[in-house]
């Protein structure tokens, strides 16, 4: 639902058919992003909420599984 949300809300300006932020086509100031619109703009959202929940409860951050050993080089890592 908040990926729904944010979606609408800066795609198209409007929430359940509500318009929210007039677009610039009915005189408003707000020029619709229709990227927001298409599917792939879902990831972007899920990856900021993702982000933006880690950044704030650090707890969520996951422990790493490995750990490179000290005497690694930069080349044979990558």
């Amino acid at each position: 639902m908040v990926v729904a949300f944010f979606r609408e809300l800066f795609g198209s300006g409007t929430i359940w058919g509500v318009v929210i932020l007039p677009s610039t086509t009915n005189g408003g100031w707000y020029v619709a992003n229709g990227m927001m619109l298409m599917p792939p703009s879902a990831f972007f959202i899920i990856g900021l909420l993702i982000w933006g929940l880690r950044s704030w409860k650090r707890s969520q951050i996951e422990k790493a599984e490995y750990k490179l050993s000290p005497n690694a080089k930069p080349s044979e890592v990558s």
